[in-house]
């Protein structure tokens, strides 16, 4: 997503419609990733230190990746004539040096149709709000016990699922107590909320009434959203709660 928020501060005015719908969701985003890739991603960094195939995995993950809907612009003429958003797509299509390389961009890295620049739009605050929560906001919950689901098994694998395990055998499989402290530690922090909640913000770059009044529909929608959650939460033996929206924030920033 770094590169969504580096082109829109390029390529669009902080007056521009569009900058004022994410930059809120870009909130903290480029000082995150500056500060935290190193200490996660550099040699012998956490990756390394914590995680079963170390960085290596991680990069491996990363070449595999290469109620929210949004109707800024009234026609198609108007679109195609923004000079500004068809940079911002150009940019962030066109291939390295000269753009970002992102791949798949409804339109190609030219916005045709209203459902292009809806569908691009969309995708990204989904990704920095929902999808981020999806990921994120569970690591504790998920990785802080090694006995649950340890981040760093040692040694090798059984060679059958048929052979009994002893207490023994599965201790000898669990890293030391230092790793498994930086684990906790740092899926703590991790899974921190650092927003407010998605469709609540520090600062309000939405001031038009047409605005306004699509963030208070956005909300009561969230509300609706929230309720059904919680309705069926009332069923389940482990409540799931990470895609409520009231814990949903609007940015990737922990």
């Amino acid at each position: 997503m770094e590169c969504f928020a580096v082109c829109m501060h390029r390529r669009l005015s902080q007056s521009h419609p569009i900058f004022r719908l994410l930059e809120p969701h870009f909130q903290y985003l480029i000082s995150v990733n500056h500060i935290g890739l190193p200490v996660l991603l550099d040699p012998d960094g956490w990756f390394d230190r914590v995680l079963t195939g170390g960085r290596e995995v991680a990069f491996e993950n990363l070449e595999m990746n290469n109620i929210i809907s949004i109707v800024p612009l009234e026609d198609t003429e108007k679109l195609t004539n923004e000079w500004e958003l068809q940079d911002w797509a150009d940019e962030l299509s066109s291939p390295q040096p000269r753009g970002f390389g992102i791949k798949g961009m409804p339109g190609n890295g030219k916005f045709s149709t209203k459902t292009e620049l809806i569908d691009t739009l969309t995708s990204v605050i989904f990704i920095c709000s929902v999808g981020h929560a999806s990921v994120n906001f569970n690591q504790y919950d998920e990785y802080s016990s090694p006995l649950r689901y340890s981040m760093k098994l040692l040694g090798q694998p059984p060679e059958s699922a048929e052979v009994a395990l002893t207490e023994s055998d599965i201790l000898q499989h669990i890293p030391n107590k230092t790793t498994v402290i930086e684990a906790v530690v740092m899926t703590k922090t991790l899974s921190s909320h650092g927003t407010q909640s998605l469709g609540y913000f520090d600062e309000m770059f939405q001031k038009d009434p047409i605005s306004i009044n699509a963030l208070r529909d956005f909300r009561e929608n969230l509300i609706e959203v929230g309720k059904i959650i919680e309705s069926r939460n009332k069923d389940r033996i482990a409540k799931y709660l990470y895609l409520h929206p009231s814990l949903l924030q609007n940015a990737i920033s922990i």
